[in-house]
């Protein structure tokens, strides 16, 4: 899943949940937000692996659940 698709999916028209989750995505990958808005159109494997994670576990649970981003 590239990033596109994963803010397609969760954030919608929401404007406000999709610069809510780019921000913690920069922040969980110690990344500038610059880098995450060249990953909308290019999105490393790595980085597809963990939001295919997130989606899935997003999936189970039926909505957005931000904790994972303040997990240790």
């Amino acid at each position: 899943m590239n990033l596109l698709d994963f803010l397609n999916k969760w954030a919608g028209d929401n404007t406000e949940t999709e610069q809510k989750l780019k921000g913690l995505l920069s922040t969980f990958f110690d990344r500038d937000p610059r880098t995450i808005r060249n990953w909308v159109t290019n999105t490393p494997q790595y980085v597809r692996w963990s939001l295919k994670r997130l989606d899935k576990e997003w999936e189970q649970l039926g909505r957005i659940n931000y904790a994972i981003f303040f997990e240790e």
